[in-house]
């Protein structure tokens, strides 16, 4: 978290110290990726979250989507209008959306790549 705090400011949240929205996710990718490093290396891992829709809106998506994965049929019409609906809850077609993600995630490698620099220099 002091990595996150001095690269990202208050931005950074700690899903184990409760500070973030996202729920703790066991099994994840980084616990692989950690261990193909070199034992030496300090490996530290951060994801990055855009906002969309309301979360009554998100939820009502994925129990559609959930309902249609036990029930339904995947290519009917209200089976792709299901997909539809769940594919933009998660992304947006909005174009202002998406160009304030693609904005903040270039802000957001820029930031890491400073920090990377400057831990290099303090080395």
């Amino acid at each position: 978290m002091r990595r996150g705090r001095a690269w990202y400011g208050a931005a950074a949240q700690s899903i184990s110290g409760g500070e973030a929205v996202s729920p703790m996710c066991h099994g994840s990718s980084d616990l692989g990726l950690a261990s193909e490093f070199d034992p030496a290396c300090t490996v530290t891992f951060f994801a990055q979250e855009f906002g969309t829709y309301d979360p009554t809106r998100v939820f009502r998506a994925m129990r559609a989507d959930n309902w249609l994965q036990f029930h339904g049929d995947p290519d009917s019409e209200q089976g792709r209008g299901i997909k539809a609906k769940l594919c933009e809850v998660f992304c947006p077609a909005d174009p202002a959306w998406q160009g304030r993600v693609l904005d903040g995630g270039a802000r957001v490698i820029q930031q890491a790549c400073d920090g990377l620099a400057s831990a290099r220099r303090e080395d």
